[in-house]
């Protein structure tokens, strides 16, 4: 009997060396895995991956020193190997979701696209009786003779080779206002014309309700050559850099994504980063900002179009307005704040005054509503929907007058700050997975990957906190023309006329902080 249960034993204990041996083994192979995918995470800082690397190779030098000999106590090679099993269990889904989570971070930082889309369009009015494209034959067709002359020629050829039995007959106006005035006044039966440019003739006061009165019965879809030219510094952790902050409220990404024809910008921010002084200042600019395009004064516009030509004229614009240079832009989604301000945890922040706003959203019961928000001076708490709501606000009147776009720039500045600052704080990490996801899709920029990841692993190593330095342009809102929609009698928008003081103080704190030299406070 002692012979068999002897026998039972050392089988017993072959067996837990077995095992001992196999977890330890395991463990090991998911070690070296997670050690060769920190090898490769070049935005963590090298102390903190040799300190990880240090670490495994010290638990499977424990491991491995409990599983192969063969006089370790059965009751410590157990433990060994439970602790063997758990820890596998975690570094297996660590060496899973690690490249996932950096996959889906370099996706978001792609180049930008080549080619984009323009649509022209052949636009009607409503009650004019002419649902479709063939029952243009015959009638008169008005184009404009100032912008995107070569892709409106092969939109009409498109439009002749639908209506080639008996093709349109062409009017010419010499800008987009006067087409437009022409087809409310019934000369034309139809205008072909660049879709983008109808969002800004509904800017003018003559045209406010033009999607109410027309519809677009023909699109002529064409491929564009994107214009676009980076300028990134150096090194973008050892030198200030400008990047020029853009947002809108559409839910299009191509549309951000576009640097030619890539609509209105509501949201204009420049923000100077110097990484040495950790300093960031943003200067806010009011979307109506009364500006020369292309450097010439007989062009004058509101900022918020110059991206309907392209993003190196806005950049051109910028530039001229503050004598700077930008070297990174940021198009944002802001119609996708509220998933990433709750994949934050939410918002604090100081906020100036008090103010109301009334926001049209989807409720929970799966209807559009319109839900009131009151915002008292101090701290506020600001979930996804509050964040929007706020962004969103101008026209609360306070002190007689309106907030308007200046007051609605001052508060997604704030918003942008109090969003920077959870980014930057080591609780970031908990959160990383929902941020992903949220940002996913919500903006674009030509920052590149390697700028991105050499500026995580600098505030992962030195986990310095940050100043912000707030800047408002202001100015008075005044009539003037827009060089989009032409300089005809009717032709008057609401702009604004910047102060040049403002302006002037705002060039000598960008020429400070790319000097190298740090804003003192105010």
């Amino acid at each position: 009997m002692k012979v068999v249960y002897r026998d039972k034993e050392r089988e017993k204990g072959r067996k837990v060396r077995i095992l001992s041996r196999i977890t330890a083994f395991v463990f090991a192979g998911v070690s070296a895995v997670l050690a060769v995918l920190l090898c490769t995470f070049s935005f963590i800082p090298g102390k903190y991956r040799i300190a990880a690397v240090a670490a495994l190779a010290a638990i499977n030098a424990v491991t491995l020193g409990a599983a192969l000999p063969r006089k370790v106590p059965k009751g410590a090679k157990i433990a060994q190997s439970a602790l063997c099993v758990l820890l596998s269990l975690v570094i297996l889904a660590a060496d899973v979701l690690a490249p996932l989570y950096k996959g889906r971070m370099e996706r978001m930082f792609t180049d930008l696209p080549d080619k984009g889309t323009l649509n022209i369009n052949v636009y009607v009015l409503k009650g004019s009786g002419i649902g479709k494209i063939s029952l243009m034959m015959g009638k008169v067709l008005g184009v404009q003779t100032a912008l995107d002359l070569e892709y409106q020629e092969d939109a009409l050829g498109m439009v002749n080779q639908e209506c080639s039995i008996n093709p349109p007959s062409v009017k010419e106006y010499e800008d987009v206002y006067s087409l437009a005035e022409a087809l409310y006044a019934g000369e034309i039966d139809g205008m072909l014309l660049n879709e983008t440019y109808v969002d800004l003739l509904e800017e003018n006061a003559d045209f406010s309700d033009i999607k109410t009165w027309t519809r677009a019965i023909f699109t002529c879809e064409q491929t564009v050559e994107q214009n676009f030219t980076p300028v990134a510094v150096d090194s973008i952790t050892a030198e200030p850099f400008v990047v020029l902050v853009g947002g809108n409220d559409t839910y299009s990404y191509n549309l951000i994504r576009y640097s030619s024809h890539a609509g209105r910008t509501d949201t204009n921010i420049l923000s100077v980063v110097n990484p040495v002084t950790k300093q960031i200042l943003m200067v806010t600019i009011p979307r109506d900002a009364y500006v020369p395009f292309f450097g010439d004064k007989r062009k004058m516009d509101k900022l918020t179009h110059a991206t309907v030509y392209s993003l190196d004229c806005w950049k051109d614009v910028v530039n001229e307005l503050l004598d700077c240079k930008v070297n990174y832009f940021v198009r944002i989604n802001f119609a996708s704040l509220i998933n990433v301000v709750d994949a934050l945890g939410g918002l604090t922040v100081q906020n100036p005054y008090y103010f109301e706003t009334t926001f049209r959203d989807w409720t929970e019961e799966g209807y559009w509503d319109y839900l009131n928000y009151t915002f008292p001076e101090g701290e506020v708490y600001l979930n996804g929907r509050h964040a929007l709501a706020y962004v969103r606000e101008r026209k609360y009147i306070r002190n007689g007058e309106a907030i308007g776009d200046q007051g609605r720039n001052k508060h997604q500045a704030i918003v942008m700050k109090a969003m920077i600052e959870k980014v930057t704080s080591p609780s970031v990490i908990t959160k990383a997975d929902k941020l992903l996801k949220a940002v996913e899709g919500t903006f674009a920029t030509d920052i590149s990957i390697d700028d991105v990841y050499a500026l995580i692993n600098m505030q992962l190593d030195d986990m310095a906190s940050w100043e912000f330095i707030q800047y408002n342009l202001t100015g008075r809102m005044i009539k003037g023309t827009s060089y989009a929609m032409g300089s005809g009698k009717g032709a008057i928008f609401d702009v604004c006329k910047l102060d040049q003081d403002k302006v002037d103080r705002a060039r000598e704190l960008i020429a400070l902080m790319m000097s190298g030299e740090k804003i003192p406070a105010e």
